[in-house]
């Protein structure tokens, strides 16, 4: 889970501020992104890819991720993004039993700012928008049609006095990850010309 930090630049006169001499109108935006949970709610062995060797570590842990969030929000003062890229609701056997249930309350503890889903089309459109309607965060997906699901195309939030859109994007492969009587309802593009209609849009917001 990489903590990635960026310089933006404000409004206004500030707009060209990464190529003065001074930083002092440069403000910071800590990236924290998860993805492919599947599921695992507590630590376990995961093999790390080091360069040209592996290395087997404990890794997660849902209750040790919530603890590392929070520290870096108070650390940077609410200058935090939090996204999931999804595969989270689905994979271990307590994920899979309960179609989602037991990870939904330890992923609301994240406060997470979005997410996108892959994996969690195998409980099917229905349930997907159950978790969905549970969660306290939007499942964001510009680049799906022909189905009653409705999520989120993009989101807009503000951490830290930063304004930040993101917008989420289906794999194409979440179609063919539905139960097989429901696929001819979902159609998922690449999402370029999604993008192309939104993004002029949405930072005109």
């Amino acid at each position: 889970m990489p903590a990635t930090r960026y310089s933006v630049a404000g409004d206004g006169d500030e707009r060209r501020c990464t190529r003065c001499q001074s930083e002092t109108h440069v403000k910071n935006l800590t990236i924290l992104q998860i993805n492919d949970l599947h599921g695992y709610l507590a630590p376990h062995p995961e093999m790390f890819a080091l360069g040209d060797d592996n290395d087997v570590r404990s890794g997660g842990g849902l209750e040790r991720l919530a603890t590392l969030f929070r520290a870096l929000r108070r650390e940077r003062a609410g200058a935090v993004l939090a996204l999931d890229n999804g595969d989270t609701f689905h994979g271990t056997m307590a994920a899979v039993h309960t179609r989602g249930d037991a990870v939904i309350a330890p992923m609301r503890a994240l406060g997470l700012d979005g997410m996108t889903a892959h994996w969690e089309f195998a409980y099917g459109l229905a349930r997907l928008d159950e978790i969905a309607q549970r969660l306290p965060y939007p499942i964001l997906a510009a680049n799906y049609h022909g189905s009653s699901l409705e999520l989120q195309p993009f989101t807009i939030v503000d951490r830290g006095g930063i304004r930040v859109a993101v917008i989420g994007l289906l794999a194409v492969v979440a179609k063919h990850l539905l139960p097989r009587d429901q696929r001819w309802a979902l159609e998922v593009t690449m999402g370029e010309s999604e993008l192309r209609t939104l993004i002029p849009s949405v930072a005109a917001r």
